[in-house]
C-alpha cells in the first residue's frame, strides 16, 4: 500500500513541481489556496462570446476525456468495451480542439494543436493497448503535456472572457 501512495504522490507532485518553473502569469498557489481573485491580465483582446464559448467546449471535452481515460485502470468493463467507449469521447475532444483552433487567435492554435497531437497520439496507444493498466501507463506523458499547453492557452486568455477560462478537472 505504502508503494502506491508513493506512485499516486508522484504522479500528481511532478506537473505541479514542473509548473513552479514556468512562468504562467500568476501565481501557482493561487490555484490551492481559495483561487485567484481574478483572471490573470490577458496577452489578447477581449474575446467574443463565440471564441469563449468554444474555449468551454474544449474545456468540457477535456474533462470528458480526462475522466474517461483516468478511468481506464478501474473500470470492471472488458477491455474491448471500454476501448470503444475511450475512442468516442478521445474522438470528440480531437474535434472539438480542431473546431476550436479555426475559430480562436492565432496566437492559441499552436498550443491547442499540441493538444490535439498529445489525444491523437493517445488514441494509437489506446488501439495498441492490452488492458486499462497498460493504457493508463502508456498515456500519463500525454495527459501531463497536453495539460501544459491547456494552462499555457488559460493563461494567454486570461480575462479576455467574462467568465474565466480554466481546463482544470
Amino acid at each position: 500500500m505504502l508503494g502506491w501512495s508513493a506512485v499516486i504522490f508522484g504522479v500528481l507532485a511532478t506537473p505541479v513541481a514542473c509548473l513552479s518553473l514556468i512562468d504562467l502569469g500568476f501565481d501557482l498557489d493561487d490555484l490551492f489556496i481559495d483561487g485567484p481573485a481574478q483572471p490573470p491580465p490577458s496577452t489578447l483582446p477581449p474575446l467574443p462570446a463565440t471564441q469563449c464559448r468554444a474555449l468551454q467546449a474544449v474545456g468540457e471535452a477535456g474533462n470528458d476525456a480526462f475522466s474517461a481515460t483516468a478511468g481506464a485502470r478501474r473500470s470492471r468493463r472488458a477491455w474491448s468495451e471500454q476501448q470503444r467507449s475511450i475512442d468516442v469521447v478521445l474522438a470528440r475532444y480531437e474535434f472539438t480542439l480542431q473546431s476550436a483552433r479555426l475559430q480562436l487567435p492565432p496566437q492559441l492554435r499552436p498550443e491547442l494543436g499540441h493538444v490535439a497531437q498529445q489525444v491523437r497520439d493517445g488514441r494509437v496507444e489506446l488501439a495498441q493497448s492490452r488492458s486499462g493498466d497498460e493504457y493508463d501507463d502508456r498515456v500519463m506523458g500525454n495527459v501531463f503535456n497536453g495539460f501544459g499547453s491547456l494552462v499555457a492557452v488559460a493563461a494567454m486568455v486570461g480575462d479576455a472572457c467574462e467568465d474565466e477560462v480554466s481546463f482544470l478537472p
